[in-house]
C-alpha cells in the first residue's frame, strides 16, 4: 500500500503537515477569490454572501468526494486480496456510489453558483408548462 493511502501515517503529524488542512485552505482561497471577483462586478453584500456560500458548498463537496473516491479506489487497488482475485463487495460499491452522487451534487452547486453570479436568479429552475 502506498504511504499516502495509509491513514495511520497522518495520526502523529503536526497540524501543518496534514494534507486535509491544505485542501481546506485551498477551498477557502477559491471561495475568497470568487467572492472578490463577484464584488468587483458590483454584487450586493446579501447576494455576494449567498452566492459565496453556494460556491463554497459546491467546492467542498466536489473536492472532498473526489478525494474520498480516490482513496477508496486506491485502497482497493493496492490492498492484497486474500483469495487472489476480485470479489463482489457491496460495501465498496456503495461507498463509490455515495461519493459519485455527492460529487455530482457538488458540481450542480458550482453550476448554480455560476448561474447566480451571471444574474440568473432562478439558477436553472424551470416551471412546469
Amino acid at each position: 500500500m502506498p504511504w499516502f493511502l495509509n491513514p495511520r501515517v497522518y495520526e502523529n503529524l503536526p497540524v501543518y503537515q496534514n494534507p486535509e488542512l491544505y485542501l481546506f485552505i485551498f477551498k477557502l482561497a477559491a471561495t475568497v477569490i470568487f467572492a472578490l471577483l463577484l464584488r468587483k462586478q458590483g454584487a450586493s453584500v446579501r447576494r455576494l454572501s449567498a452566492i459565496a456560500y453556494v460556491f463554497f458548498y459546491g467546492v467542498f463537496l466536489t473536492v472532498m468526494l473526489f478525494m474520498h473516491n480516490f482513496v477508496i479506489l486506491g485502497l482497493r487497488i493496492f490492498e492484497p486480496s486474500a483469495k487472489g482475485y476480485a470479489t463482489y463487495d457491496f460495501h465498496l460499491y456503495s461507498l463509490i456510489l455515495l461519493g459519485a452522487v455527492l460529487f455530482l451534487e457538488g458540481v450542480r452547486s458550482l453550476r448554480a453558483a455560476f448561474l447566480l453570479k451571471n444574474g440568473d436568479d432562478e439558477s436553472g429552475v424551470r416551471e412546469a408548462p
